[in-house]
């Protein structure tokens, strides 16, 4: 039962995160961090910490959310998980890097950490996901078509919108990147439809902004929250 009150809490704090209550998340979110470790849920413990580094990478809470992510790295990584965690830890880490060139090196490290072992076909696209974009946003594009291919190739075993938007949005990246801005606008816009029909408005109102803006848009941040995981995952 103690661990099923866990599981719970952590799927209502990854609710409200998706949905945008950031406070809401965080609160239930750290609860959920709480409980986990009180029972000795390693795995219940990273996830929660994972996700609660995302919520206070929404909201502004850069340090926060790293501090957060260097708690979860080594339960993720000892737990009998580890192929399903490390990636969204890592991938997390890649998101809250402060600028392109940092965000692709912690990409480098992750893609170094992340052995045979650690593989997991489903849970690949929340380290691809982010690693397309910000390898995009380097100028890497030899690496961020490698990345972006498995992320595609993940997210069809999903087979969710949720997932298959934030494959647009990464799509988006590789278009700006090679000087394609007509198409880097219409896949951030379809991406945008996407995330809003999966009840996602931070991720809908990022890729939004960058559909709308002149020119090339900036180098793009995924400051909102990744899709969730199914539940048993």
């Amino acid at each position: 039962m103690p661990r099923a009150v866990g599981f719970a809490a952590a799927l209502e704090g990854e609710a409200a995160l998706l949905a945008g209550d950031l406070d809401a998340a965080a609160q239930t979110l750290a609860w959920a961090v709480e409980h986990h470790r009180a029972i000795g849920s390693v795995v219940g413990e990273a996830h929660s910490l994972q996700r609660l580094a995302e919520a206070r990478l929404a909201a502004g809470d850069t340090d926060g959310a790293r501090t957060l992510l260097a708690r979860a790295l080594p339960l993720a990584r000892w737990s009998n998980l580890a192929p399903c965690l490390l990636p969204r830890v890592y991938g997390t880490q890649v998101v809250a890097a402060p600028d392109p060139a940092q965000a692709h090196a912690a990409v480098d490290e992750a893609v170094a950490a992340l052995g045979p072992d650690d593989a997991c076909f489903l849970c690949s696209v929340t380290f691809d996901a982010p690693a397309t974009r910000a390898c995009a946003d380097a100028g890497d594009l030899e690496a961020a078509r490698r990345h972006l291919a498995a992320a595609e190739l993940s997210a069809r075993r999903w087979n969710t919108l949720a997932w298959d938007a934030a494959v647009i949005e990464a799509r988006a990246h590789v278009a700006r990147a090679e000087g394609d801005a007509p198409a880097a606008a219409d896949l951030w816009a379809r991406a945008a439809e996407a995330f809003t029909r999966a009840g996602q408005p931070l991720d809908a109102s990022r890729c939004r902004a960058n559909a709308d803006a002149d020119g090339l848009p900036g180098p793009g941040r995924f400051a909102g929250a990744t899709p969730a995981p199914a539940a048993g995952s």
